[in-house]
Parts: C-alpha cells; sequence; structure tokens
C-alpha cells in the first residue's frame, strides 16, 4: 500500500493540499464540492501537468511540479529551477524532482534529448518546407521568376522571400548544403 505525505499548497494554506505523488485536493468545503476531492489535472502543449485553483473568487492554473517542489524542497530559489529527473514532464512525484540551475537544467535536456531544434519546418510558426525554400532560392537563382511570383507562388509574404533569399531566415539549409559540398569534394 502506497502513503501518500500531504502538504498545505504554499499561498493556498487551509483550501487546497499537494501530496509527494503529485495529486492535489481540496481542504476547505466549497460550493459544489467537498472536503478530500481530488483535484483533476490537465496537461499543457508543453507536457506539463497543471491544476486550476481557486482562492477569493480568482481561478489560477499552476503547474504540478512547482506546487509539489515549493510545498516540499521550499520556494524556488532566484536563479533556480525546477528539474524532473527522469526528463518525463508529466512525472511530478516528488522524488522526481530537484531544484537546479537553468544552465544545468538546459545540459540536462540536452542529454535526455529534450532539446529538439525549432529551425526550419520544425518551427510552430513554419508556412514552408526545407524542400520549398530550395525550390525557392533556385527558381530566383535561374532569373525567370520575380519575388513577388515566388511569394505568390507559396502563400508567403515578398518579406518572407526576401528574407529567405538574403539568408536573413532558414540560413542553416544553406549551411548544411555548403558542408554536404565541401564533403563531396
Amino acid at each position: 500500500m502506497i502513503f501518500e505525505i500531504w502538504r498545505p499548497i504554499v499561498g493556498y494554506e487551509g483550501i487546497y493540499a499537494i501530496s509527494d505523488l503529485g495529486r492535489v485536493r481540496r481542504e476547505l468545503k466549497g460550493k459544489r464540492t467537498f472536503v478530500g476531492k481530488i483535484i483533476k489535472q490537465s496537461q499543457d502543449r508543453q507536457g506539463y501537468l497543471r491544476v486550476g485553483l481557486t482562492k477569493n473568487k480568482i481561478c489560477k492554473t499552476i503547474k504540478i511540479h512547482k506546487i509539489v517542489a515549493s510545498a516540499f524542497l521550499g520556494i524556488c530559489p532566484k536563479g533556480i529551477t525546477v528539474n524532473h529527473k527522469d526528463g518525463i514532464k508529466a512525472n511530478c512525484r516528488l522524488s522526481n524532482l530537484e531544484y537546479i540551475t537553468y544552465r544545468e537544467n538546459n545540459l540536462h535536456a540536452f542529454k535526455f534529448g529534450l532539446n529538439v531544434s525549432n529551425k526550419g519546418e520544425k518551427h510552430v510558426r513554419a508556412k514552408l518546407t526545407e524542400e520549398e525554400v530550395v525550390s525557392i532560392r533556385s527558381e530566383y537563382a535561374s532569373g525567370n521568376i520575380l519575388q513577388g511570383n515566388l511569394a505568390l507562388k507559396y502563400s508567403v509574404s515578398i518579406s518572407t522571400i526576401e528574407r529567405i533569399l538574403s539568408n536573413r531566415i532558414w540560413k542553416h539549409i544553406l549551411e548544411a548544403r555548403m558542408k554536404q559540398e565541401k564533403a563531396v569534394a
């Protein structure tokens, strides 16, 4: 049988409690709720678990790992962040959390392969593929098409085409091509 250790949630003492397993429960009776009720959690886009806590009729969404850390490890010092030791953002058990510096956290993320490149078509706002960018550059280099026509063809702005052609964006594709050419030569 697993025993949970419960502590008051910092800033919500007497209203909610958090367990060392990352579960949140109600500590104060309220409208349409009861003492001991386990509060439902959701996952944000980055994969972190979060919960909505209400105090004085104001609801605030807080990440579970931060609640667990502050309740069991103490208030997070300046320049420090909460790290998930196993790299799994949804594992908010106390045994999986620790305070480390931002630098250490970044190194940890690279070690676990959590820092995925956000360049090129992997970027959240990317409208073009790498193949399309290569085509844009070669079509323009041929001299048979204007920037405005390329913008229409690929459904992007003229300024996007100009930034591609001047290597202010999608520069990594050009660098990769140059490396390939050097390797062949």
